[in-house]
């Protein structure tokens, strides 16, 4: 039987070097969610997962419904994260209701028996196959046989959790242990068996309504990832993909033969993709069209640095001058552009992780490095994509304020965690950022890009629900 190896990670693993892991596994399963609350570490994983070429074939989501239409919602709310991170409808969301869901509602007063388990397990699975998602049930032993039985575990593919050398049911996927893995930062990951690859990668792809050119142009930008994987991606069709791909990373017989500009207008637009991709589809004329790249680029950040004196203004008109861009008209992708092209030098000079932003990543984060690079501050303002990661920056360079009730000064940085309680000082998961444009009393006006898919404003109240903290850059 055919076998691939891969992992399943949540928001108890952190710090991840996915390039690395890249090398050790063919696929990774992330948890979504739990409740109707977002996993804190999913957009990360989904980032990194994507930047290394890791399959992502399925997620899970641990269920806590204490009733039939609970459960529903949760799938509801599963189905919309999945939607937004731009994972395709192949994605297989698993349904994992275990031990904890039953402490946890038993605490509350509700007892979760046989009956429960399995109408709550069946209504969050045919809500996801009524969204056009294939799914499938986590368990072990134990809940197979207590718990769910024969019959219902016939009606959906099982990933089965059994920590051993042999199994003792067949499944679509074994969980069968738990290993340290080179790039998994020291931590014990949960590592998986998905028999049937074909499987694991169609999962991942629909290759149907597809031109041979069009296949290619995705293998270009990495989406079949690399070797087997690539050629089990692509079945029958990889030979011939394969050729297609070589004829178009040919590159011109000489720089004279081509528009450097029309490239490198072209490559702004996001038609080459980023880091690999790009070299190869430009072949020889890499070096001279990415000059003009950041040439162009320059430009047009310049008439922004030039207007204000007080760095603080010009972080904040930066921001102004973005509010109305938006992901429905592709607008956006010019701010996840300026990024791009300014990630080597924030590699240097933070420690950022070097993992190029895609259009389908959440992008708040991504607007505020955007904007510190574009008005030439992302020397005193930390660099990142992920909130998590942008906080851990600065509090190594000692301009983070673990503080609630901070009252901040236009252009310092605020994080969110949605799932601040309310009670003393929050040090959960940030899960959004923005950028402070005024005061007026206890109030403050915050620009967010991403904010309802575009750049908007908010108005918070000092010392308010959901504040994380603040970055105060040394302006």
């Amino acid at each position: 039987m055919k076998e691939l190896k891969g992992i399943d990670i949540s928001e108890h693993n952190y710090g991840l070097n996915y390039t690395i892991l890249a090398q050790n596994i063919n696929f990774a399963i992330l948890r979504e969610g739990c409740r109707q609350r977002i996993d804190n570490m999913f957009a990360t994983h989904v980032a990194g997962c994507r930047a290394a070429r890791i399959p992502i074939p399925g997620v899970y989501h641990f269920i806590y419904a204490l009733n039939n239409n609970a459960a529903k919602q949760e799938a509801l709310s599963c189905i919309r994260n999945v939607e937004k991170m731009g994972l395709p409808k192949s994605t297989r969301i698993w349904a994992d209701l275990e031990y904890d869901s039953i402490d946890k509602a038993k605490a509350q007063g509700v007892i979760l028996g046989p009956a429960e388990v399995k109408l709550f397990t069946k209504t969050f699975c045919e809500t996801v196959k009524a969204a056009g998602y294939p799914t499938g049930i986590y368990t072990n032993l134990d809940y197979w046989i207590r718990m769910y039985g024969d019959e219902i575990l016939s009606e959906y593919p099982v990933w089965y959790a059994q920590y051993s050398s042999k199994r003792s049911k067949d499944c679509l996927i074994w969980q069968c242990g738990s290993k340290v893995l080179p790039g998994s930062n020291g931590q014990a990951l949960d590592y998986d068996i998905w028999y049937k690859t074909e499987e694991v990668i169609t999962e991942q792809i629909d290759l149907s309504g597809k031109t041979i050119e069009e296949l290619a142009k995705e293998v270009i930008e990495g989406k079949y990832g690399n070797g087997e994987v690539r050629k089990i991606a692509l079945g029958t069709k990889y030979d011939e993909v394969q050729k297609k791909v070589n004829e178009l990373l040919k590159p011109p017989t000489s720089i004279e033969s081509v528009d450097i500009d029309k490239l490198a207008q072209e490559v702004i637009a996001g038609k080459y993709g980023i880091g690999d991709a790009r070299k190869k589809a430009l072949g020889t004329n890499y070096d001279v069209v990415q000059k003009r790249v950041n040439e162009l680029m320059k430009a047009r950040t310049e008439v922004v640095t030039v207007a204000y004196s007080n760095k603080r203004l010009v972080f904040i008109a930066q921001m102004q001058s973005w509010i109305g861009k938006k992901e429905s008209d592709g607008s956006f992708r010019s701010i996840i552009n300026i990024y791009n092209q300014g990630l080597a030098k924030a590699v240097k000079k933070w420690g950022t992780r070097n993992i190029s932003m895609e259009y389908s990543w959440a992008w708040c984060a991504c607007t505020v490095s955007a904007a510190a690079m574009a008005c030439r501050l992302d020397d005193i303002i930390p660099i990142e994509i992920s909130c998590p990661y942008m906080i851990e920056i600065a509090k190594k360079h000692g301009i983070w304020v673990e503080n609630d009730a901070y009252r901040p000064n236009p252009g310092d940085i605020i994080m969110y965690d949605w799932q601040d309680s309310g009670y003393g000082d929050d040090t959960g998961m940030a899960d959004h950022v923005g950028v402070i444009e005024s005061i007026d009393g206890d109030r403050f006006v915050v620009i967010e890009g991403n904010r309802n898919d575009s750049v908007s404003r908010r108005t918070v109240a000092v010392n308010g629900l959901y504040i994380r903290g603040f970055i105060v850059p040394k302006f």
